[in-house]
């Protein structure tokens, strides 16, 4: 969740490179699909690269980057450790076997 909140916020700062004060329906769609396309890059990226986006970000200055550091550090365990450390060496072969 944490990482399609930050790839939401970033693809939203394309609205503010618009200096325009009055916008007309095209520009309004051009600005949104400019939206979605950023964010669909954004979607691509691992958590750890889209952190590296974060750190240029203006909307987003004021988090603290060394509690996001952690978060990318926990996220990481748990995505690549911990299910294969858990659950994999515990001879669970089946999705049953790992709710139980």
């Amino acid at each position: 969740m944490a990482e399609y909140n930050l790839a939401n916020i970033l693809a939203i700062e394309e609205f503010e490179k618009e200096t325009s004060r009055l916008f007309s329906l095209e520009d309004i769609e051009r600005i949104k699909s400019n939206i979605d396309i950023k964010f669909k890059k954004l979607s691509t990226l691992t958590f750890g690269r889209l952190k590296k986006i974060v750190e240029q970000s203006i909307s987003l200055k004021s988090i603290d980057m060394d509690k996001l550091s952690k978060v990318v550090h926990y996220r990481n365990y748990l995505a690549h450790q911990c299910f294969k450390e858990k659950l994999l060496n515990n001879d669970l072969q089946t999705l049953q076997d790992v709710d139980k």
